[in-house]
C-alpha cells in the first residue's frame, strides 16, 4: 500500500517511519512508527491532547 488516508491526513511510508501529511499543509514525520496503526494511535494521541487544551474533554 502506498498510502493511506486517516481523518484529515494522509500517511505515507518512507524508508524510515512514516510521513502524515494533513490536508492543512502540515507534515510529521514519525520514525518510530513500524506500521499505519502506529501512526493512527499517534493522531488520535494529538487530536486527544488538542481537544483537552481546547476544552472539549471530559466535562
Amino acid at each position: 500500500m502506498l498510502s493511506k488516508s486517516h481523518q484529515n491526513c494522509i500517511i505515507i511510508p518512507q524508508e524510515r517511519g512514516f510521513l502524515i501529511q494533513f490536508f492543512s499543509g502540515a507534515k510529521v514525520l514519525i520514525k518510530d512508527a513500524k506500521s499505519f496503526a502506529d501512526c493512527q494511535k499517534w493522531i488520535d494521541r494529538q487530536l486527544t491532547h488538542l481537544a483537552i487544551e481546547k476544552g472539549f474533554g471530559n466535562q
